[in-house]
C-alpha cells in the first residue's frame, strides 16, 4: 500500500518553479488585460483585494507587481472580521475592478465563502463593478463552480488562470481507505510553490505527508512573517 500511496502522491504532484510562476502571472496580466479591453476599462479601475495578509494572497500580490512591471498598484484589505465590517469592495468606486489573485483555486470554496465572499457579495455588488478570480493555478472544479456562480447571478465576472489542472478522484480500494479518513470530496491535488518546501496547498494530504517526510516540521507554516513586503 505504501508505494500505491506514493505513486499516488507523485502522480498528484505540481512543482511550480520560480520561472514558471513568473511566466503564469505574466500570462495572467496578459488576459486580465483584455478583460478591461472588452470592458471598455483600464488598470486605472483595477483594485487588487487582499482578503488576507497572513496566507498566500501577501506574496502572490507582491510577485504579480515586480513581474508585470506595475507602478502604482491600488490595494484593498479586506477586515478580518469582515462580516462586521463596512464592505470595502462595495464601497469601490463606480466602473472598479476588483482582482483577486491567490496561487490557487481548488474546489473554489476559498473564493466563495472562506476567503472571499463572493457568494454574498454578488447579491448586492453594483454591476458596473466586476470582480476578476486570478489563482495562479486552478482545478477544472473549482473554476467550473466559480464559473456557474458567475452565471446564476448574472453577472459579468470572470475567472483567469495562469494553469488549469485536473482534479483526481480516487479509484483505488487502497486508497479509498486511506483517504477517506481526511478527504471527503475525494479532490485532491498537491503543489509546490517556490515560497513553500516541501509543501502543498490541500490541507487534507498532511497526515499522508507526514508518514513520508523526516519530520512534522516539513509543513506550511503560516504566512504572518511576509508582512514585511511593502505592497503599492
Amino acid at each position: 500500500m505504501q508505494k500505491e500511496i506514493l505513486s499516488f502522491l507523485n502522480k498528484t504532484m505540481t512543482v511550480v518553479t520560480p520561472k514558471q510562476y513568473s511566466q503564469y502571472l505574466q500570462d495572467i496580466h496578459k488576459q486580465l488585460l483584455e478583460y478591461l479591453e472588452q470592458h471598455g476599462k483600464t488598470m486605472d479601475d483595477v483594485y487588487f483585494v487582499i482578503p488576507s495578509v497572513t496566507k498566500s494572497f501577501m506574496p502572490a500580490n507582491y510577485i504579480y507587481s515586480k513581474v508585470n512591471h506595475l507602478d502604482n498598484p491600488k490595494y484593498v484589505f479586506l477586515p478580518q472580521e469582515y462580516e462586521l465590517m463596512p464592505d470595502p469592495v462595495e464601497n469601490l468606486p463606480e466602473d472598479a475592478v476588483a482582482v483577486v489573485v491567490d496561487d490557487c483555486v481548488l474546489s473554489g470554496l476559498s473564493m466563495l465563502e472562506e476567503a472571499f465572499p463572493y457568494s454574498e457579495l454578488s447579491h448586492t455588488l453594483s454591476k458596473d463593478k466586476n470582480i476578476v478570480f486570478a489563482p495562479i493555478i486552478s482545478l477544472h472544479i473549482g473554476k467550473q463552480e466559480l464559473e456557474r456562480v458567475i452565471n446564476a447571478k448574472k453577472r459579468d465576472d470572470k475567472i483567469i488562470c495562469g494553469k488549469l489542472l485536473q482534479d483526481y478522484r480516487i479509484k483505488s480500494k487502497n486508497l479509498t481507505i486511506v483517504f477517506d479518513k481526511i478527504n471527503n470530496s475525494h479532490l485532491t491535488t498537491s503543489l509546490i510553490f517556490p515560497y513553500m518546501g516541501p509543501d502543498f496547498n490541500c490541507e487534507e494530504l498532511i497526515p499522508v505527508y507526514g508518514k513520508f517526510l523526516y519530520n512534522k516540521e516539513a509543513q506550511k507554516l503560516p504566512c504572518g512573517e511576509i508582512n514585511h513586503f511593502t505592497l503599492g
